[in-house]
Order: structure tokens, then sequence, then C-alpha cells
């Protein structure tokens, strides 16, 4: 048994288990995303006592007088500011990792009000971080982006150039301000692609 609280609001749960099956079966707190299970891809991440946390890794057990901070437990304020930021990054891919991606963002964010470029993609590169099978846009030379379906030598070359001129990509879709990357290229990488 253990007592904790959760988005400000006390809680005691009788049965040791998982957070993540605590969170969504007992609380319904669905922004919490159960993408593997297992720790690998940080689609559940919350934040226990203001530090990024994996839902799916800690037992309920273990959190006696913790906080646990989730999308649902921000301010309105919160809320509309990291819509906003994300859209306008272009940050929204299929979705279903954003809540993560916030509350990651959200953990810079406490600590550290004006992050530059690089500390903000180091942070954001905690939730990619296991993600395997997938080609590193931010790492990868030509020849393995030229394996990509759409992009061939010249693209992959153009990609690497402007990763060198502009800085590492934040996020997927930075990948479509390369000159000649369209939508309807990145549409075929997308699943392919990750940034760490």
């Amino acid at each position: 048994m253990a007592a904790f609280t959760v988005n400000g609001k006390a809680v005691t749960v009788e049965n040791n288990q998982k957070l993540i099956r605590f969170l969504r079966d007992s609380l319904g707190l669905t922004s919490v995303k159960d993408g593997c299970s297992e720790g690998a891809c940080g689609t559940c991440t919350v934040l226990i006592d203001g530090k990024p946390t994996r839902a799916c890794i800690p037992q309920t057990d273990k959190l006696e007088g913790k906080s646990v901070l989730t999308v649902e437990g921000l301010t309105d304020f919160e809320k509309q500011v990291y819509t906003y930021a994300f859209g306008q990054a272009g940050a929204v891919q299929c979705g279903f990792c954003i809540p993560g991606m916030v509350m990651c963002a959200k953990a810079l964010l406490d600590g550290n009000q004006s992050p530059t470029r690089e500390e903000a993609a180091r942070q954001e590169r905690q939730l990619l971080a296991d993600q395997e099978g997938l080609v590193d846009i931010n790492t990868a030379d030509t020849a393995l982006l030229s394996t990509l379906p759409g992009i061939g030598e010249s693209r992959a070359a153009d990609i690497v150039a402007f990763r060198e001129k502009n800085g590492p990509f934040l996020c997927c879709e930075d990948i479509m301000k390369v000159p000649g990357i369209k939508t309807s290229v990145y549409e075929k990488i997308c699943e392919k692609i990750v940034v760490k």
C-alpha cells in the first residue's frame, strides 16, 4: 500500500501495481500512453517529484509520499502554451507520443526557463533514446539517409549539409525545412526516422 499525490490530489493504492496501470485503469488518465510497457519508448512519461519518469517502470509501492504529474494536471495556461508551441514547431507527428514530450519539455522549463536549442534537444532525446530500427536524422551519414524511400544520394547530401549548417533537427518534421524535402517525401519516411 502507498499514499502519494497525482496531479495535486491525494491517492492511496491498496494493491501494488505499475504506475501506468494505476494512472490509466484506476484514474482514467489517458494522456499516459502505453507504448511498450517496458521503459523503452517514453510515451508514458510523467513527472515524479519534478523528474521525467517512464510510468511503466515504477511500482506504486515505491511512490510513498511522492508527487506524480501528468498532462491532465497541467494548468490551463500550460496546456495552451504547449499546444501552441508544439503546433508552431510542427512537432505533432501522429500525436501518440506528444504527452510524453510535453512532460519532458515541462521538466526542462521548470528547471531552466531559457534553454538553448541543444539543451531542449537533449531533453527530448531522453524520450526517444531507445527507439530502435529507426534512422536518427541527426547522426545518419549520407549513405544511410540515401536508403530511405524517396531520398536518394542527392537529397541525403542536402539533409547532411542542412544539418551541418543549421544544427541538429529538433523533431522529425524539421526535415521538411531542407530544400527539396516536400510533404510527399516526408510521408514516405516519417515512420522510419527519429531525432535522438
